[in-house]
């Protein structure tokens, strides 16, 4: 379907890989990204979603986060937490 770099120079141009704008509560994050968003080690973040402690999928062998999920998971570990909307 995707040959070459084509489908890659189009998708950068569109601000994201897949060229499909997406909402930041919509937004899948790699864990580096979730550690930066939460403030944590990024080895901390994997440890966390091996457990099941923290709301993540695999694709591949590689964790995925969702912004929004991350986002209603810290306000539920601390309701009196205010977390930025971007």
């Amino acid at each position: 379907m995707f040959k070459g770099k084509h489908w890659q120079k189009n998708a950068s141009k569109q601000g994201n890989l897949y060229g499909m704008e997406m909402k930041n509560d919509t937004e899948v994050l790699i864990a580096k990204e979730a550690a930066a968003f939460l403030k944590a080690h990024v080895e901390t973040i994997r440890r966390l979603a091996r457990r099941g402690d923290i709301p993540a999928f695999k694709v591949g062998k590689d964790w995925r986060f969702d912004r929004g999920e991350l986002r209603r998971w810290l306000k539920e570990q601390n309701p009196y937490c205010k977390v930025e909307e971007k």
